[in-house]
């Protein structure tokens, strides 16, 4: 993506009064939008899992298309291959398949990263621009699907489900690595920090800043899971027989595993 907005178009200001107020706005439809599902009957449910997941690959691809004939990047440097990007197939495979080790890793990637990248996009362009439309409508979409995951389909993650993510993220980091130095690219962020603003910017130069994420991955994590945590503490104090709820995190505990 350029790092700079074309003459012509509004430029991307962090914090503006319009991505403060979009930030509410995915925050609204995150909450409202599973919650609504729950209402729907099953098949109704089925049918929007499924439209959500052809949305969030089709829209993948459609925004790589689009920047390749809006800004003329090749299309080598916009494959959907960054976290968020790789993160639209797990989602779409999640729904699909109502895969809930697939959760596991959607849950944590979507809120520690994708959340990340709204609050803090690498994007060139503003308000109202395509882009910056079709930039935050597929990043929202990650997190209503791992919404609808928990909301409709009752997935929740437990304790190894950390262990589980931070693995893939690094098996994952470990397939990007040649295909960055095949394609000259930086997916990941693994060769260079972004052009703008970003956590990154806190944990000094290459290499020192990858070693840093590691440690920060896992916190955040951890943190993502604090509330289940909590949660879970709760019900043990209040239990009459002192065992805790919740199955093995999925639905009715015979959710599909593919």
């Amino acid at each position: 993506m350029p790092t700079a907005a074309p003459p012509t178009e509004p430029a991307f200001v962090l914090f503006a009064p319009s991505h403060l107020a979009t930030l509410a706005v995915v925050a609204l439809a995150v909450l409202a939008l599973p919650l609504a599902g729950r209402r729907l009957p099953a098949a109704a449910q089925r049918r929007v899992a499924v439209t959500m997941a052809l949305v969030m690959v089709v829209g993948r691809l459609a925004d790589t298309l689009m920047r390749r004939l809006a800004w003329g990047v090749p299309i080598r440097e916009q494959l959907p291959l960054h976290l968020c990007g790789i993160l639209a197939f797990v989602c779409a495979w999640m729904l699909w398949r109502e895969s809930y080790p697939t959760f596991e890793i959607a849950y944590f990637w979507g809120l520690a990263g994708t959340t990340q990248a709204l609050v803090t996009p690498d994007l060139p362009v503003g308000f109202p621009h395509a882009g910056y439309l079709a930039f935050f409508a597929n990043h929202a979409l990650l997190l209503v699907s791992v919404a609808w995951g928990m909301a409709v389909l009752g997935f929740r993650p437990r304790p190894r489900s950390i262990v589980k993510a931070w693995l893939a993220v690094n098996v994952y980091a470990a397939l990007v690595a040649p295909v960055n130095l095949l394609l000259d690219t930086n997916y990941l962020y693994l060769r260079r920090k972004p052009a703008g603003a970003s956590l990154l910017d806190h944990f000094g130069p290459w290499p020192w800043y990858l070693l840093a994420l590691e440690a920060v991955a896992l916190v955040l994590f951890a943190f993502c899971y604090l509330p289940w945590a909590l949660a879970d503490r709760g019900r043990r104090r209040t239990s009459a027989n002192g065992t805790p709820g919740g199955g093995d995190g999925r639905r009715g505990g015979a959710a599909a595993a593919g």
